[in-house]
C-alpha cells in the first residue's frame, strides 16, 4: 500500500501521525526529519544549525543522525 501526500505533507517531513508521536516519545537517535519533528522546525533549520556549529550531529553512512540529548542540550542553551 503506498502513502499519498497531502499538500502539507512531503518528502521532508514526517506524516503528521509519526510527528506527533516523535514529539511524544522521542527515539534516543534521530534522523534529520525526526530531529525537525520533535523540534517543530523543519529539516532545512536543522540543517542550518548544524552547518552553523549551534547543533552536533554525526553521521552514519550518508545519513544525518542527532542525539536526543544534543537537541535538549542546545534548546537549554
Amino acid at each position: 500500500m503506498s502513502h499519498q501526500t497531502t499538500p502539507t505533507e512531503s518528502k521532508y517531513r514526517l506524516a503528521s501521525d509519526r510527528a506527533a508521536i516523535v514529539r511524544i516519545t522521542p527515539p534516543g537517535i534521530m534522523d534529520l526529519k525526526e530531529a525537525a519533528a520533535y523540534l517543530a522546525v523543519s529539516p532545512r533549520t536543522i540543517r542550518q544549525l548544524i552547518e552553523r556549529g549551534k547543533l552536533k550531529s554525526t553521521r552514519v553512512g550518508a545519513k544525518i543522525v542527532l542525539r536526543r540529548e544534543w537537541l535538549d542540550a542546545m534548546l537549554g542553551a
